[in-house]
């Protein structure tokens, strides 16, 4: 099988390799670390094999864009698509759920969610206070 574990540190500034946000792949032949301060790749021995400083700082760029499309509407579109965003993340989240219920889930394949796994679904949303639900 596979595993992916996918975590969220936003809160943190102290992200993967240093930078203040990233995302780290780990596999059985090495592992590569990508940020705001470029990517580096690490062999099986987490030996430094390349690396790229990037360009420079593509949250300014990206926090931008997300300003933008909320200012002029439907005459700006997101440079991360929103169903890109949710098929990319859904895996991620649903992998989680998995590792932290020791168990394979079943998922519905239209709307993701999962099946025949009362533990597993409760980790499928939260409980929110009365007046703070969200409105999708």
């Amino acid at each position: 099988g596979k595993t992916i574990l996918w975590e969220g540190l936003s809160w943190s500034d102290y992200g993967p390799g240093g930078s203040t946000f990233g995302v780290s792949f780990h596999g059985e032949k090495g592992s590569m670390v990508m940020g705001d301060n470029g990517y580096a790749l690490y062999d099986e021995k987490n030996k430094e094999v390349s690396k790229d400083p990037g360009k420079g700082d593509g949250m300014a760029a990206h926090v931008a864009n997300f300003l933008a499309c909320i200012r002029n509407g439907k005459d700006e579109r997101p440079n991360a698509d929103i169903e890109d965003g949710h098929k990319s993340t859904l895996l991620c989240h649903l992998g989680n759920i998995a590792a932290r219920t020791s168990s394979v889930l079943i998922c519905d394949p239209k709307t993701g969610h999962i099946l025949d796994n009362e533990k597993a679904a409760t980790m499928w949303k939260r409980e929110y206070r009365p007046g703070w639900e969200p409105k999708v």
